[in-house]
């Protein structure tokens, strides 16, 4: 699976990086709640997250008991 990822997002003050945050939320006590009707509402949920907080999530994926997410963020020291 590709991922679209504009060659401008990562510059700031002549840096040029790409760093991404991987981030896994844990179900309580590790129960196999994530159903599909789960998933979906919870992709409908995170869609406007860029306009509304800034946040630019490349990649999601589900697993029964966790979610794991692939986001990017800008290096601000090198």
């Amino acid at each position: 699976m590709g991922l679209d990822i504009d060659p401008k997002e990562g510059i700031w003050y002549h840096n040029v990086s790409e760093c991404y945050y991987h981030i896994q939320i844990t179900v309580k006590y590790r129960k196999a709640l994530l159903a599909p009707e789960v998933e979906k509402m919870i992709k409908m949920t995170i869609t406007g997250f860029k306009e509304r907080f800034a946040i630019d999530i490349h990649e999601i994926g589900f697993d029964q008991n966790h979610i794991l997410y692939w986001t990017p963020f800008l290096v601000h020291q090198s």
